[in-house]
């Protein structure tokens, strides 16, 4: 019994010893486990590539496209869904490279993804032209007098380096087509005229069809404005008498002021003055006979002769207005010769 008891010990101390170390070898998996989930896959690469990311302060824009192109580059190499540290540890990175007024900017938000920070640093400190506006004005680039053809290539160049830029920055899914069509619609914005052009920019327009509605709904009391422009209309003098009716004959002008007035072939008499001595018809004071009084060398009819003003020489007599002319003339020269003989007998 004793050794049966003994040897019932040792297999239940083996047992034990059994039991504790399988228990140390998984606690030792899970431990290598654990520690294996948590190391970053490529870690001393990351961190390396990681430091060749250059600041960016926000002061100087034209460094923005380096920054986000490093970035992205880390982002295609180590951004893994797998493991969430890794990709935290390259966020934090990212933004530790931000500094002066750009880390003011980020201070109080919080980024998970690079997307998102990429998005809200080209927001604010991104170029506001595209890749066609670069193109438009590259176009638009004329050597000056006074500069070399060196310098007006070095100009050139500097133009196309920052249209790559940033088409490789801002645009890199942009399409050959799409370039194109933004080309067009930033040309056809910059050539449309004033006042119109800036309406259609406020509006901003993404497509050539979107600024095609813009004229034909929202402004096209512009357009309108500008084709009257184009095509002025010369303005016809209104004609002086309206134009006759039916049953109206048409109104020839006379003649008779740029012809002659004819001479007598007898008498030759001195041309009288346009404004004869009339006689005064105001009665005289204290007379109880209101009558006209004329002085002898005042008014005296029989040595000036009287011209006539109603003179019409060619006039023709198929018109009605003309004929109208000749009846006013003739009562008028009646009336003339009764005052002649009224104011003789007064003399008399």
């Amino acid at each position: 019994m004793p050794q049966e008891q003994l040897a019932m010990n040792q297999t239940i101390q083996d047992m034990h010893a059994m039991i504790t170390e399988l228990s140390n070898k998984i606690q030792n998996l899970e431990a290598e486990k654990f520690q294996n989930r948590q190391q970053c896959p490529y870690e001393k690469t990351m961190i390396n590539f990681l430091s060749t990311i250059p600041e960016f302060d926000g002061n100087c824009p034209q460094t923005l496209p380096n920054f986000i192109r490093t970035c992205d580059e880390a982002v295609t190499l180590f951004w893994n869904n797998e493991y969430q540290l890794q990709n935290r540890i390259m966020m934090n990175k990212f933004i530790s490279k931000l500094k002066g007024s750009a880390a003011e900017m980020i201070a109080y938000r919080e980024f998970i993804t690079w997307d998102s920070l990429k998005k809200f640093l080209l927001e604010f400190y991104g170029d506001r032209e595209n890749a066609a506006t670069l193109m438009f004005r590259s176009a638009n680039v004329k050597q000056t007098p006074q500069e070399s053809a060196t310098t007006f290539l070095n100009k050139i160049i500097s133009t196309a380096n920052k249209a790559l830029n940033h088409l490789q920055t801002y645009d890199s899914e942009m399409t050959a087509k799409e370039l194109l069509e933004n080309y067009f619609l930033h040309l056809s914005l910059e050539n449309i005229k004033e006042p119109l052009a800036s309406h259609l920019k406020a509006r901003d327009p993404k497509t050539l069809g979107e600024v095609q509605n813009l004229l034909c709904n929202v402004f096209p009391q512009y357009d309108a404005k500008f084709h009257t422009n184009e095509t002025p209309t010369t303005s016809k003098e209104s004609p002086r008498f309206p134009n006759p009716t039916r049953f109206q004959k048409p109104f020839i002008k006379s003649n008779f002021q740029n012809q002659p007035s004819p001479q007598s072939q007898n008498q030759n008499f001195p041309t009288p003055s346009r404004k004869p001595n009339l006689p005064n018809n105001d009665p005289i004071p204290m007379s109880g006979v209101s009558r006209p009084f004329f002085r002898n060398n005042q008014f005296n009819l029989s040595d000036q002769p009287v011209e006539d003003p109603f003179e019409i020489n060619e006039i023709p007599p198929e018109n009605d207005f003309v004929e109208e002319i000749i009846l006013y003339k003739e009562k008028s020269m009646m009336n003339l010769k009764i005052f002649r003989v009224l104011i003789s007998v007064k003399l008399i």
